[in-house]
Order: structure tokens, then sequence, then C-alpha cells
């Protein structure tokens, strides 16, 4: 995300280092929140139904960061100060010449991945949308964790070295907080809806839930009136019988449309912005 393109939409920016053509940064988990939905405002009817501007969960930032890759980075196992922007590349041994005053460099200035997404390490770190809490001990497919205070953040900076930018390297931070390391970027993709929340609404109908992972409404009615509640998928959900069946009776609006028409699709299908 541009300086640019955050000051067009929201009339400001708040940046450390000021360029049209740099990321944003000094923005806040819920600064990127506010640009997200504002953008699904700006295009509404523009969109297809069930889907929003949002922050990529973990899993869908991790996933189109490698692009297909299992090394330590989308570039191979090793990181060079002319891949990207950081402070010192271990495999090199080398400082890369940026300092504390130079910060930033413009968005698309390095060689993008295979995907063809610029800047998914260094130059700025990236909010996501999930809360930060450690990795299940279980296999897990396309996880959205909601629950902690903190909130994931991913990607390495112009100020860390080859180390922070591995693909697995993430950190927690408080969603209030604004540095000039942090910016973000959008994906237009599935609303998300968390199992925490949805299973706090069973409990307030009497019911209980064992079952765990992420929602997403239903794109299959995009007809359906604005005051009726979305449909909910669940196809990625992990249970099954009666529990998927205490689903559907305890929550009245919860049905099973992505097994029809959709089924279950690969992890990663956001499209970045």
């Amino acid at each position: 995300m541009t300086q640019a393109e955050y000051q067009a939409l929201m009339g400001s920016n708040p940046s450390s280092f000021p360029g049209a053509s740099l990321p944003v940064e000094t923005v806040s988990w819920f600064n990127a929140r506010a640009y997200c939905a504002a953008l699904t405002a700006q295009q509404v009817g523009n969109l297809p139904a069930g889907y929003e501007y949002r922050l990529p969960s973990e899993a869908e930032w991790e996933y189109v960061r490698r692009a297909g890759t299992t090394t330590e980075f989308h570039y191979g196992p090793d990181l060079f100060c002319n891949q990207a922007r950081f402070w010192y590349s271990y495999h090199s041994d080398s400082s890369c010449g940026v300092t504390a005053s130079s910060g930033t460099g413009p968005v698309g200035s390095y060689a993008p991945n295979a995907f063809g997404l610029y800047d998914m390490l260094g130059n700025v770190l990236e909010w996501c949308l999930d809360s930060d809490a450690s990795y299940s001990s279980a296999a897990v497919t396309d996880p959205f964790v909601t629950g902690s205070p903190y909130r994931v953040v991913r990607g390495g900076s112009w100020r860390l070295d080859s180390n922070d930018c591995r693909s697995a390297n993430r950190y927690g931070s408080v969603p209030g907080g604004t540095y000039y390391l942090v910016g973000f970027r959008v994906v237009l993709a599935p609303v998300l809806v968390s199992w925490d929340s949805l299973g706090a609404l069973i409990e307030r109908r009497g019911g209980s839930i064992g079952c765990g992972g992420s929602l997403e409404t239903s794109v299959s009615d995009p007809v359906r009136s604005a005051h009726e509640p979305p449909q909910l998928c669940l196809h990625r959900a992990r249970c099954h019988g009666d529990q998927r069946a205490l689903l559907r009776d305890a929550v009245g609006f919860v049905t099973d449309p992505c097994q029809r028409g959709r089924g279950a699709r690969p992890s990663g299908r956001a499209r970045t912005a």
C-alpha cells in the first residue's frame, strides 16, 4: 500500500518517511482496518457478493508470500542485499546500506515472487487480520485466529536483518501501536467469520461447539436481501456429524451452500491489491 493510495482515500498520510511511491507506515492495525472498510464502501456494488477488501489472514499472507516455495525465502535459501530492502544480510555477511535516516524505499523496486507480488519481504512489516497466538500442534487448513489482544505482523522490514525476513518469521504487536517499520497490504477476499464469535453466539443459545477453524460468507446467493443474515460456508470446518448438525440447529442462518456449488478450494484464494 503506497502513501499516495492511502492519502487519496483517507485524506491524510501518517508516514514517517514521506513519499508518494513509498509504502505507507506508522499505521496501526485499526488504521489499516479503517482503510479496508473505506475501500469496501467506495467499491460497493462492484464487489462479488460476500467479498470485501480486508487485511489478509496470516495463513493467506504466508501462502502468497511463499508462492509455492518451501525455502526460508521465496528467492531460495539465502537473501542478499540486491533482493529486498533490509538492513543486513547474514548470507553475505554485509550491511545493505540502509540506515535509520534513509528509511523505506519505493514500492516495487525489487523483483516480485512467483505469484507476481512485490515487497513480500523487507521494506515494511505488514499487519495481518489474525490475533497473535501459538501455532496448533495439529495440522490446520486456513486457520483464522481471534481472541488474543495482539495482532500478527509479518514480512521483515528495512530496519531488520535477513533472519527477520524469513517466510516463517512472525511477530505480535498491540493493534493500536504505530511504528515506522509497519505498513499493510490489502486483499479482496471472502468476509471471514471467526469460530470465537460464532461459538459465543451458539453458547448464548444454549449450545456448545468443540471444533475450530474459520468460516466465510457464502457467495452462492448474490440477490440475498441486505437485511437477511449471511449464510456461512462450513466446508473448512474441522467438525463432523452431530457437531455440524449442532451448528445448523443452534444458528438458524448457518447452512452449507459451499458443498453444493463451490466445493473446497485450495488455500491462498485471496486476491491481493
